[in-house]
Protein backbone atom coordinates (compact mmCIF):
# COMPACT_ATOMS: atom_id res chain seq x y z
CA UNK A 1 0.00 0.00 0.00
CA UNK A 2 2.86 2.30 0.60
CA UNK A 3 4.11 2.25 -2.77
CA UNK A 4 0.50 3.10 -3.85
CA UNK A 5 0.04 5.97 -1.90
CA UNK A 6 3.82 7.37 -3.20
CA UNK A 7 2.43 6.99 -6.30
CA UNK A 8 -0.80 9.28 -5.76
CA UNK A 9 1.47 11.71 -3.81
CA UNK A 10 3.47 12.07 -7.15
CA UNK A 11 0.38 12.83 -9.17
CA UNK A 12 -0.58 15.24 -6.48
CA UNK A 13 2.81 17.08 -6.70
CA UNK A 14 3.19 17.03 -10.68
CA UNK A 15 -0.41 19.24 -10.57
CA UNK A 16 1.01 21.20 -7.78
CA UNK A 17 0.99 24.96 -9.64
CA UNK A 18 -2.42 23.94 -10.53
CA UNK A 19 -3.45 23.49 -7.03
CA UNK A 20 -1.37 26.40 -6.33
CA UNK A 21 -3.20 28.88 -8.13
CA UNK A 22 -6.67 27.42 -6.46
CA UNK A 23 -5.40 28.23 -2.80
CA UNK A 24 -4.64 31.47 -4.35
CA UNK A 25 -7.72 31.86 -5.63
CA UNK A 26 -9.04 30.81 -2.19
CA UNK A 27 -7.07 33.29 -0.30
CA UNK A 28 -8.36 36.21 -2.44
CA UNK A 29 -11.86 35.47 -2.10
CA UNK A 30 -10.88 35.16 2.02
CA UNK A 31 -9.77 38.59 1.91
CA UNK A 32 -11.86 40.48 -0.90
CA UNK A 33 -15.14 39.37 1.37
CA UNK A 34 -16.81 39.78 4.41
CA UNK A 35 -17.89 36.09 4.71
CA UNK A 36 -16.19 34.38 2.26
CA UNK A 37 -13.61 32.44 4.52
CA UNK A 38 -16.11 30.12 5.13
CA UNK A 39 -16.64 29.50 1.58
CA UNK A 40 -13.32 28.84 0.84
CA UNK A 41 -12.67 26.56 3.74
CA UNK A 42 -15.34 24.53 1.87
CA UNK A 43 -13.78 24.64 -1.79
CA UNK A 44 -10.47 24.00 -0.88
CA UNK A 45 -11.86 20.76 0.79
CA UNK A 46 -14.29 19.81 -2.42
CA UNK A 47 -11.17 20.02 -4.28
CA UNK A 48 -8.85 17.83 -2.47
CA UNK A 49 -12.10 15.13 -2.37
CA UNK A 50 -12.37 15.60 -6.29
CA UNK A 51 -8.23 15.11 -6.67
CA UNK A 52 -8.60 11.78 -5.23
CA UNK A 53 -11.09 10.67 -7.76
CA UNK A 54 -9.08 12.05 -10.61
CA UNK A 55 -5.88 9.33 -9.49
CA UNK A 56 -8.17 6.82 -11.36
CA UNK A 57 -8.32 8.46 -14.65
CA UNK A 58 -4.28 8.74 -14.28
CA UNK A 59 -4.01 5.42 -13.14
CA UNK A 60 -6.60 4.09 -16.50
CA UNK A 61 -4.42 6.11 -18.44
CA UNK A 62 -2.94 3.30 -21.20
CA UNK A 63 -3.83 0.13 -19.29
CA UNK A 64 -2.14 1.60 -15.85
CA UNK A 65 -4.70 -0.27 -13.57
CA UNK A 66 -4.38 -3.51 -15.06
CA UNK A 67 -0.08 -2.95 -15.04
CA UNK A 68 -0.59 -2.49 -11.25
CA UNK A 69 -2.39 -5.48 -10.37
CA UNK A 70 0.37 -6.88 -11.69
CA UNK A 71 2.07 -5.71 -9.26
CA UNK A 72 2.81 -7.09 -5.29
CA UNK A 73 -0.85 -5.05 -4.26
CA UNK A 74 -3.72 -7.29 -4.55
CA UNK A 75 -7.11 -5.28 -5.48
CA UNK A 76 -8.41 -5.13 -2.33
CA UNK A 77 -5.28 -3.79 -1.08
CA UNK A 78 -5.49 -0.87 -4.39
CA UNK A 79 -9.51 -0.08 -3.25
CA UNK A 80 -8.10 0.24 0.62
CA UNK A 81 -5.54 2.74 -0.91
CA UNK A 82 -7.76 4.82 -2.33
CA UNK A 83 -10.00 5.49 1.02
CA UNK A 84 -6.60 5.85 2.60
CA UNK A 85 -5.78 8.46 0.54
CA UNK A 86 -9.01 9.63 0.32
CA UNK A 87 -8.98 10.39 3.75
CA UNK A 88 -5.61 11.53 4.21
CA UNK A 89 -5.97 14.30 1.53
CA UNK A 90 -9.63 15.71 1.97
CA UNK A 91 -8.80 15.62 5.55
CA UNK A 92 -5.54 17.46 5.54
CA UNK A 93 -6.92 20.27 3.87
CA UNK A 94 -9.96 19.95 5.74
CA UNK A 95 -7.00 21.46 8.52
CA UNK A 96 -5.19 23.68 6.61
CA UNK A 97 -8.91 25.52 5.54
CA UNK A 98 -10.25 25.55 9.22
CA UNK A 99 -6.53 27.32 9.91
CA UNK A 100 -7.09 29.59 7.34
CA UNK A 101 -10.88 30.21 8.19
CA UNK A 102 -9.76 30.97 12.16
CA UNK A 103 -6.88 33.43 10.88
CA UNK A 104 -9.36 35.61 8.78
CA UNK A 105 -12.46 35.33 11.31
CA UNK A 106 -9.87 36.66 14.06
CA UNK A 107 -8.88 39.48 11.61
CA UNK A 108 -12.43 40.40 10.33
CA UNK A 109 -14.26 39.95 13.44
CA UNK A 110 -12.00 39.63 16.49
CA UNK A 111 -14.77 39.14 18.69
CA UNK A 112 -16.00 35.81 17.73
CA UNK A 113 -14.63 32.82 19.02
CA UNK A 114 -12.92 30.99 15.86
CA UNK A 115 -14.23 27.19 18.12
CA UNK A 116 -17.73 28.66 16.17
CA UNK A 117 -16.19 27.65 12.64
CA UNK A 118 -15.62 23.53 13.93
CA UNK A 119 -19.47 22.21 13.78
CA UNK A 120 -19.93 23.41 9.89
CA UNK A 121 -16.79 22.54 9.27
CA UNK A 122 -17.13 19.46 10.68
CA UNK A 123 -20.73 18.83 9.40
CA UNK A 124 -19.26 19.57 5.62
CA UNK A 125 -16.16 17.36 5.98
CA UNK A 126 -18.34 14.50 6.36
CA UNK A 127 -20.40 15.14 3.68
CA UNK A 128 -17.18 15.54 1.18
CA UNK A 129 -16.31 12.51 2.45
CA UNK A 130 -19.44 10.74 2.64
CA UNK A 131 -20.14 11.62 -1.69
CA UNK A 132 -16.40 10.72 -2.14
CA UNK A 133 -16.61 7.26 -1.10
CA UNK A 134 -20.30 6.98 -2.78
CA UNK A 135 -18.50 8.30 -5.77
CA UNK A 136 -15.44 4.94 -5.72
CA UNK A 137 -17.57 2.30 -6.34
CA UNK A 138 -19.30 4.23 -9.28
CA UNK A 139 -15.97 4.89 -11.11
CA UNK A 140 -14.39 1.47 -10.30
CA UNK A 141 -17.32 -0.01 -11.72
CA UNK A 142 -18.46 2.49 -14.77
CA UNK A 143 -14.80 4.29 -15.36
CA UNK A 144 -13.64 7.80 -13.85
CA UNK A 145 -16.27 10.09 -16.48
CA UNK A 146 -19.09 8.80 -15.66
CA UNK A 147 -18.27 8.16 -12.00
CA UNK A 148 -17.29 11.41 -12.05
CA UNK A 149 -20.60 12.63 -13.60
CA UNK A 150 -22.51 10.46 -11.01
CA UNK A 151 -20.48 12.32 -8.18
CA UNK A 152 -21.63 15.89 -9.98
CA UNK A 153 -25.06 14.35 -10.06
CA UNK A 154 -24.99 13.48 -6.13
CA UNK A 155 -23.70 17.30 -5.40
CA UNK A 156 -26.72 18.42 -7.71
CA UNK A 157 -29.58 16.38 -5.50
CA UNK A 158 -27.75 17.41 -2.31
CA UNK A 159 -27.94 21.09 -3.14
CA UNK A 160 -31.32 20.63 -4.69
CA UNK A 161 -32.59 19.01 -1.09
CA UNK A 162 -31.00 21.99 0.57
CA UNK A 163 -33.01 25.01 -1.33
CA UNK A 164 -36.27 22.62 -1.07
CA UNK A 165 -35.73 22.52 2.16
CA UNK A 166 -34.83 26.16 3.07
CA UNK A 167 -37.53 27.11 0.83
CA UNK A 168 -40.30 25.06 2.91
CA UNK A 169 -38.96 26.38 6.16
CA UNK A 170 -41.36 27.97 7.31
CA UNK A 171 -43.93 25.13 6.80
CA UNK A 172 -41.37 22.79 9.04
CA UNK A 173 -40.55 24.92 11.54
CA UNK A 174 -42.57 22.81 13.79
CA UNK A 175 -41.03 20.21 13.29
CA UNK A 176 -37.47 21.67 12.91
CA UNK A 177 -38.54 22.41 16.63
CA UNK A 178 -39.57 19.09 17.13
CA UNK A 179 -36.42 17.42 15.84
CA UNK A 180 -34.71 19.62 18.03
CA UNK A 181 -36.01 19.15 21.36
CA UNK A 182 -35.37 15.36 20.41
CA UNK A 183 -31.93 15.74 20.09
CA UNK A 184 -31.47 18.16 22.84
CA UNK A 185 -32.91 15.28 25.08
CA UNK A 186 -31.10 12.61 23.40
CA UNK A 187 -27.91 14.38 22.74
CA UNK A 188 -25.27 11.30 23.05
CA UNK A 189 -27.69 9.23 21.63
CA UNK A 190 -28.30 10.58 18.47
CA UNK A 191 -24.62 11.44 18.15
CA UNK A 192 -24.19 7.89 18.63
CA UNK A 193 -26.60 6.64 16.07
CA UNK A 194 -25.55 9.12 13.55
CA UNK A 195 -22.06 8.01 13.80
CA UNK A 196 -22.83 4.75 13.53
CA UNK A 197 -24.89 4.77 10.47
CA UNK A 198 -21.92 6.78 9.29
CA UNK A 199 -19.39 4.55 9.46
CA UNK A 200 -22.14 1.89 8.22
CA UNK A 201 -22.52 3.50 5.12
CA UNK A 202 -18.74 3.89 4.61
CA UNK A 203 -18.06 0.07 5.04
CA UNK A 204 -20.99 -0.65 2.45
CA UNK A 205 -19.11 1.78 0.03
CA UNK A 206 -15.83 0.16 0.74
CA UNK A 207 -17.30 -3.40 0.60
CA UNK A 208 -19.12 -2.62 -2.89
CA UNK A 209 -15.97 -1.33 -4.18
CA UNK A 210 -13.71 -4.01 -3.71
CA UNK A 211 -16.54 -6.56 -4.81
CA UNK A 212 -16.22 -4.82 -7.92
CA UNK A 213 -12.46 -4.45 -7.97
CA UNK A 214 -12.56 -8.08 -7.79
CA UNK A 215 -14.65 -8.70 -10.27
CA UNK A 216 -13.61 -6.28 -12.92
CA UNK A 217 -11.33 -7.80 -15.85
CA UNK A 218 -8.34 -6.30 -17.12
Amino acid sequence: MKGLLIKDWKLLKNQGRFYAVIVLFALVVMAASESGYTFAGYYLTFLASLFTLSTFSYDEENGGTGFLMTLPADRKTYVKEKFLFGILLTGGSWLVSCLLSAVFLMLRKPGENPLSLIPPMLGFLAVFLLLLFAAIPMILRFGPEKGRLGLVGMIGIFTLLLIIISRTAGSADAAVESLKLVLARYTAASVSVAVILYLAVIQACYRISVRIMEKREF
